[in-house]
């Protein structure tokens, strides 16, 4: 974990010196060093930093993941549904993250709750992704979790 710290201080560093509009880049990295030790509320800190400081699709998947993932589940149902209504060429450049945001947002709703929501959110996921390689965890699990809901 030092060399990431050495780099992501190197990294912030050089856009110091080069180009402060670069910052997120540092974020991005600084979020991923604190998630990896534990220090969820510091990692979510900068991913919130890296949500404000652009607007890249990427940038606002890793913040609702992070949301999602740390339980703060408004939060995340909240960044995936605002990624989730872009259609630009960001997000056609993130494609395999686009139709991921479909299963993570189906994630957040169930555990939120909103099972309706949910089940819609896997169905759109399964069928973007219904000729996909067998043995994707993500399109594995949105299958039983729709078979469990339609067990009830």
């Amino acid at each position: 974990m030092a060399k990431a710290e050495v780099a992501a201080e190197a990294l912030k560093k050089d856009i110091e010196e080069k180009d402060k509009s670069l910052m997120y880049l540092n974020y991005y990295a600084l979020g991923f060093i604190e998630w990896s030790k534990g220090n969820l509320e510091v990692s979510l800190s900068e991913f919130e930093k890296l949500g404000q400081a652009t607007p890249e699709f990427w940038a606002h998947f890793t913040l609702a993941e992070a949301y999602l993932n740390s339980g703060r589940l408004g939060e995340a149902v909240a960044e995936f549904e605002k990624v989730l209504s872009r259609y630009d060429l960001n997000r056609a450049l993130n494609a395999i993250r686009a139709v991921k945001a479909y299963y993570l947002l189906g994630l957040a709703y169930e555990k939120s709750g909103w099972n309706k929501k949910a089940i819609e959110k896997y169905e759109e996921f399964l069928e973007i992704w219904e000729n996909a390689d067998p043995g994707i965890p993500e399109v594995e699990d949105a299958k039983e979790r729709l078979k469990k809901f339609n067990m009830r």
